[in-house]
């Protein structure tokens, strides 16, 4: 992972400070990490959405691409402390996959321990078929 070196004036701590929370922000946070393993029989997306609720997910297929889009929520609306630093990534994310060739008739999805994964089967090998020519 990209860091930035570390200055040697103590100065310019804070400014270096603020440059890393924006890198890691850039880097970390508005991404969905995904895992993409395939099988035999079906391509599996696994992406890491923890204390993201079911209901703030959506997942969309459509023309080789899945979307996968979360509208969270702020954890700590309803407090009435003050908040100081807040690391959380909120508000609304999308990551799209291009994944080809899936039976759009064959697909599931689960959630568990903060964990999506979307389980697309694969089409049935087409087999070439042999032409015979006509005289």
């Amino acid at each position: 992972m990209w860091q930035t070196k570390k200055l040697s004036y103590p100065s310019l701590t804070f400014l270096d400070s603020v440059i890393q929370d924006v890198a890691d922000y850039g880097i970390g946070m508005q991404n969905l990490p995904t895992v993409i393993k395939e099988t035999d029989s079906a391509i599996l997306v696994s992406v890491s959405v923890p204390g993201i609720e079911k209901e703030a997910l959506d997942i969309q297929y459509e023309e080789g691409y899945l979307t996968v889009g979360i509208d969270s929520v702020d954890v700590d609306k309803d407090s009435d402390s003050v908040t100081h630093l807040s690391e959380f990534s909120l508000g609304k994310q999308k990551r799209t996959y291009y994944i080809p060739d899936v039976n759009v008739d064959s697909m599931d999805a689960s959630l568990k321990n903060g964990v999506l994964t979307v389980t697309l089967a694969k089409l049935d090998s087409v087999k070439p078929v042999s032409i015979s020519i006509s005289s």
